[in-house]
């Protein structure tokens, strides 16, 4: 059975996702592609953002990942920010296309999507990080997305420890007094 692998990096910008994924792919001896939506913004136009041209940004990243899907390629490492939960279930969803026409081709191929999140690093790091880029997204934009996504994960892990869904461990006893 064939084994592939879709690997969507999550994290806030200048959290070492793009680092990482680039890593991955030099050491894999081709048998690991990288798509990556602000580079192919680069490639189609000049790196502007805009809500128009984002779908056929979108359509581009989908097919290309379709692509290596049917190839022998065994990891897709989808490198961006991936907080929505749409991009993972779009990736879900490419993948489930690609096992039917295995199967109807009666070939097998296991197709895992999962999350390599980049969330332990710092809101400072990051936006020391950005600051260092020839093309920092910004200070705003960073805290902006630290706001919306990374802070309430962070409150929900508060609220479940406060209402008692914890395990405290006292390691050196510092709290037995």
């Amino acid at each position: 059975m064939k084994k592939q692998k879709i690997i969507l990096t999550r994290g806030l910008p200048g959290s070492g996702k793009s680092t990482w994924a680039n890593e991955f792919v030099a050491k894999s001896n081709g048998k690991a592609k990288r798509v990556n939506k602000d580079d192919l913004r680069a490639m189609i136009d000049a790196g502007i953002w805009s809500r128009t041209n984002e779908q056929l940004i979108l359509d581009a990243r989908d097919a290309l990942v379709d692509m290596w899907l049917f190839s022998e390629v065994e990891t897709i490492i989808v490198d961006d920010t991936n907080f929505e939960p749409k991009h993972f279930e779009r990736m879900k969803k490419i993948a489930d296309n690609q096992r039917y026409k295995h199967e109807c081709k009666y070939l097998t191929t296991d197709i895992s999507v999962e999350y390599k999140d980049f969330l332990d690093v710092s809101l400072d790091e990051c936006i020391h990080r950005d600051s260092l880029r020839t093309k920092p997204v910004g200070a705003k934009v960073i805290r902006d997305m630290h706001q919306r996504y990374i802070l309430p994960t962070i409150k929900d892990k508060y609220t479940n420890v406060k209402n008692g869904n914890a395990i405290i461990c006292d390691i050196d006893g510092c709290a037995a007094h």
